[in-house]
């Protein structure tokens, strides 16, 4: 499906962070909470590009896309932690309200950020959100990448070798490839914090309109999680999106776009 080019866009600043907002091309529905913007959050080893499909899709609101600390425009400010991410995030939506919508690490930001301010996150959508405090999940060891000259390097590859395959991967050039092994510093340190022994935030206490999904055709690990969080929070929605792995929003946009909004009013109805 083609789509127009006529969204107005601007580049904005935000304490280093590289960030894009996308005004309305249609209007915005009788429904939706008020002044909310969506404010889509990039996972592991990703930046705002990725979310980029799905932000075209969602043109009846205002949407705000932005590279995460260590990635892409927003590489200088160096690796941070979970706690780093949700600052930054709060820099991000500058004050106004929002609905998240996270994909995987992207997704735990949204929901921790939602247990700190639930009247400013007006609900969340998290597809496919990590859940390592879970007694079942397997630890993640940078140490299996390979005792190279540069393990954080070998460590982003084999984490990006897998998501898009060996042959696409070489296909890259030189320069990108490159530029990707070195986010593997900003890679290890996310996902080291979250290897803790208890919750950044107690599901049982969020108070917003979650909806939690995952895709039908992901591994085992993504879906038990998404469950797992479906299960522990109060006013989640589960749902599971036919046809779609880990990659949703670049395979899956339109289905993902439709979950944002249907998160979005929820808000509403809260």
């Amino acid at each position: 499906m083609s789509l127009p080019s006529t969204r107005a866009a601007r580049v904005l600043d935000r304490g280093g962070l590289h960030v894009v907002e996308s005004a309305p091309r249609e209007p915005t529905p009788a429904w939706w909470p008020g002044e909310a913007a969506v404010v889509l959050i990039h996972g592991t080893m990703d930046r705002s590009a990725g979310m980029a499909r799905l932000a075209r899709r969602l043109d009846d609101a205002t949407v705000v896309r932005y590279d995460r600390r260590g990635y892409g425009r927003s590489r200088g400010l160096g690796p941070g932690g979970l706690e780093e991410h949700v600052h930054d995030l709060f820099s991000v939506l500058d004050g106004r309200s929002a609905v998240l919508a996270g994909h995987s690490f992207g997704g735990v930001v949204a929901l921790a950020a939602a247990a700190l301010a639930p009247r400013q996150v007006r609900s969340v959508f998290a597809y496919e959100a990590p859940a390592p405090w879970a007694d079942w999940w397997t630890r993640w060891d940078v140490d299996a990448a390979g005792p190279g000259d540069d393990p954080a390097g070998d460590a982003a590859e084999v984490f990006l070798r897998r998501m898009l395959g060996d042959r696409l991967w070489e296909r890259l050039p030189p320069r990108t490839r490159a530029e990707r092994r070195a986010e593997g510093t900003s890679m290890i340190t996310e996902i080291t914090s979250l290897q803790v022994a208890d919750l950044p935030y107690d599901p049982a206490l969020l108070s917003v309109p979650v909806v939690v999904s995952y895709g039908s055709t992901t591994g085992p690990r993504h879906r038990r999680s998404a469950e797992w969080l479906a299960e522990r929070i109060p006013d989640a929605e589960l749902i599971c999106v036919a046809g779609a792995d880990h990659g949703a929003p670049l395979t899956n946009p339109s289905e993902l776009a439709d979950l944002v909004r249907h998160t979005a009013r929820r808000a509403t109805l809260g």
